[in-house]
């Protein structure tokens, strides 16, 4: 009995110390006395963005092509998994292009649940 009593107060103790070591004091200073804001507003104050003129035209562009392997094959994971017999949902990448007349600008979405560095470096190589 003395045995089961000694774990009991070693939990109870520990679950005090775990609960009391997660509670702290709010502070409730308004935003705007904070220091990091004060900062980020001087250093958001000194950006000086670049301005296009307003007769460049901005083009946009689209697309979505399916990467859905079309033959058997083994799944990510967390464990070794068999190879799929169906497809429950298709894989995609998206890409959507602007052009605002000086720069072009990408944004790749890419259904991977790994995404390969080979892979990054062969789309640098082929986006400039």
């Amino acid at each position: 009995m003395n045995r089961w009593l000694k774990r009991l107060l070693i939990v109870i103790t520990s679950a005090v110390v775990i609960i009391l070591s997660l509670v702290g004091q709010l502070d409730r200073t308004p935003l705007a006395q904070q220091e990091f804001y004060r900062q980020m507003m001087g250093e958001l104050d000194t950006l000086k963005p670049t301005v296009y003129s307003s007769t460049q035209k901005i083009k946009s562009g689209w697309g979505k092509v399916s990467i859905t392997p079309d033959h058997p094959m083994p799944m990510a994971g967390y464990k070794m998994r068999p190879v799929f017999e169906t497809v429950h949902d298709s894989l995609f990448v998206r890409v959507l292009g602007i052009n605002n007349g000086a720069r072009s600008f990408y944004l790749i979405s890419v259904d991977l649940l790994l995404f390969p560095p080979s892979l990054k470096e062969k789309l640098s190589q082929r986006v400039t």
